[in-house]
C-alpha cells in the first residue's frame, strides 16, 4: 500500500489501504457528544465547507474537495480529521473479500479475505478517502472512492467502525480481527453506469443486525437541508494523485465518468454522532443489499 500520513494500518503482509485507524477521531471528544441546536439542520451539500459536485477539483470558493484533502494531507484542508489511502489494483498484491459469511449483514469475525480471486475491474478500488467537519453543532462526514474500471453499475459501501479492524492469517488467505459494536455506521451507494442517479442508504449496527436509518438520492437534485446525498462523476475529473483507469490511455491521469463516487451524511442530525469511530473501511459489492457478496476492500 502507498498511503499519505501515518495512521493505523494492518500488520505486515496484511491488506494495506482501506482499513485504517482514524486516530484523529479517537483523540477528539467532538464525536462523543453533540447538542443539537434549535437552528435548522445543516445540509451536507452547498454548505461552504466541502464540495459534493461529482469531481475532485477544488476551484476558488465552495469549500474543500478531494484534491484539497490529498494535497494538504494529513492536515486535510479545513477538516478536523481526514484520511486518504491507495489500494493495489489489477491483482497486484491486493486482498479481496471471500466466503459465504462475508457480508455487511454478518459480524466481522465471520468475514474472510483472499488473494486468489481477483475482483472485476469495476469493483477494484484504487483510492478511498474521508473527511470530518464540525459545522455549527453538527458533525458532517464526507467519503468517496475511485475505481480501476469505470464502466458498469457499481455498489459501494463505507463503514465507520468503533473497533480496530485488522487481518489475521496469511499470506494468501485469512480472517479479520475485531467485531461490530452497536452504533457502527454503514453508508451504501448504488449507482448505474454513468452515475447520474445514485441511491444512498444509511444503516446502523444495532443488537447484532443492520438497521436502516435513512435513504437519500443525488446531491445534484437534493433539497436545502438535506442530511445525506451522494453523487458520481458524470464527466472526467483530474485528481492531484496518480490515477490509472483500465480503459484510459496511460498518458491521461483523468478519472473518467463513472470512475468516482462521493457522498456525505450529517451524523448529528441523523442521530449517529454518539460514537467514537476507530476504523474506516471502503468496500465494493455485487448488488444493492446488505447481504450481497462483497468484493474489494
Amino acid at each position: 500500500m502507498k498511503s499519505r500520513g501515518s495512521m493505523y494500518a494492518l500488520g505486515a503482509g496484511a491488506k494495506r489501504g482501506l482499513v485504517l485507524l482514524w486516530s484523529a477521531l479517537l483523540l477528539s471528544t467532538m464525536l462523543l457528544q453533540y447538542i443539537v441546536a434549535a437552528s435548522p439542520a445543516l445540509a451536507v451539500h452547498e454548505n461552504g465547507v466541502f464540495e459534493l459536485d461529482g469531481n475532485v477539483e477544488d476551484p476558488a470558493g465552495g469549500g474543500d474537495d478531494w484534491n484539497t484533502i490529498y494535497t494538504n494531507y494529513p492536515n486535510g484542508g479545513s477538516a478536523f480529521a481526514s484520511i486518504f489511502l491507495t489500494d493495489p489494483i489489477d491483482g497486484y498484491g491486493d486482498h479481496y473479500f471471500t466466503g459465504g459469511k462475508t457480508k455487511d449483514g454478518g459480524d466481522i469475525p465471520g468475514w474472510s479475505w483472499t488473494t486468489h480471486s481477483q475482483t472485476q475491474n469495476k469493483n477494484d478500488i484504487s483510492h478511498a478517502y474521508a473527511a470530518a467537519y464540525e459545522l455549527g453543532n453538527d458533525l458532517i462526514v464526507y467519503f468517496g472512492l475511485d475505481r480501476y474500471g469505470s464502466n458498469g453499475s457499481a455498489q459501494v459501501g463505507f463503514w465507520f467502525l468503533q473497533d480496530r479492524i485488522g487481518e489475521t492469517g496469511g499470506p494468501r488467505s485469512g480472517a479479520f480481527t475485531g467485531s461490530h459494536v452497536d452504533g457502527d455506521v454503514l453508508v451504501q451507494i448504488d449507482f448505474e453506469n454513468g452515475g447520474a442517479n445514485p441511491v444512498q442508504r444509511v444503516y446502523q449496527w444495532d443488537r447484532g443486525r443492520l438497521t436502516l436509518v435513512d435513504t437519500g438520492g443525488s446531491c445534484a437534485t437534493a433539497q436545502n437541508g438535506d442530511l445525506r446525498c451522494a453523487i458520481a462523476a458524470t464527466s472526467s475529473t483530474n485528481p492531484s494523485w496518480p490515477f490509472d483507469d483500465k480503459g484510459t490511455a496511460l498518458s491521461s491521469n483523468d478519472i473518467p465518468a463513472g470512475g468516482m463516487v462521493e457522498g456525505g451524511i450529517n451524523l448529528t442530525e441523523l442521530g449517529l454522532a454518539g460514537s467514537c469511530f476507530a476504523t474506516f473501511l471502503a468496500e465494493t459489492g455485487s448488488s444493492p443489499s446488505e447481504n450481497s457478496t462483497l468484493s474489494d476492500y
